[in-house]
């Protein structure tokens, strides 16, 4: 019983288009909002404010928030996996052309075995290999 404050990310946000994309189906954001320029800002905005929502990365939620289940499910990283859970998204870099020298074996590296299986879910995120193709 109380009034809703949205509080969410930049147009240019990747976590503002997949939550565009995968919950809203394409329906335009309300301007009527509080904007944080990072999940770490939505986070604490969230943290203390009373009656608000809004998103954050997986690796942003924490305590001070409650994690809300989506269309029944509740988020793991196991029920993402599995596909159960449908909001997340791939993390993405981009080149001008094929990437050589410094940049290429920068890539190669966070793609890498060793990279994936050591450091990835330690940050929070899921490995590219345990995903489905």
């Amino acid at each position: 019983d109380q009034k809703i404050t949205l509080i969410h990310r930049a147009k240019s946000s990747g976590s503002r288009a997949t939550i565009s994309d995968v919950v809203l189906k394409g329906a335009a954001f309300t301007d009527d909002a509080v904007i944080q320029d990072s999940n770490g800002a939505v986070r604490a905005a969230i943290a203390s404010t009373p009656g608000s929502i809004g998103y954050v990365d997986a690796p942003y939620a924490d305590d001070s928030v409650k994690i809300l289940k989506f269309d029944g499910v509740e988020y793991s990283p196991q029920n993402i996996i599995d596909g159960k859970y449908p909001i997340y998204g791939y993390g993405h870099m981009y080149t001008k052309g094929e990437p050589t020298g410094a940049v290429k074996a920068f890539i190669d590296y966070i793609l890498s075995d060793e990279f994936q299986n050591s450091q990835v879910e330690k940050l929070g995120f899921i490995p590219v290999s345990k995903m489905k193709k």
